[in-house]
């Protein structure tokens, strides 16, 4: 994490497991799918390895649709 490294270890830091996909994404393969348990687990212990000490973590499980707000400008 090569971003980590640069940082002084009491910046803060929010590790956001929410993405969900949608809109109009289907030219973006990158973007068609969640974040995988493993995937978020991998840098959150990154994150600790690198010894940040103001991290604010999400709980995996609030990456569900409930949680997309009602775009209708």
């Amino acid at each position: 994490m090569k971003l980590v490294s640069t940082l002084p270890k009491s910046v803060y830091f929010s590790l956001m497991s929410q993405y969900t996909p949608f809109g109009d994404i289907e030219n973006y393969k990158e973007l068609q799918r969640k974040i995988t348990k493993r995937e978020y687990d991998r840098v959150v212990a990154a994150v600790r390895q690198y010894g940040l000490e103001n991290v604010f973590l999400q709980d995996f499980d609030s990456a569900e649709e409930g949680y997309i707000p009602e775009w209708d400008f």
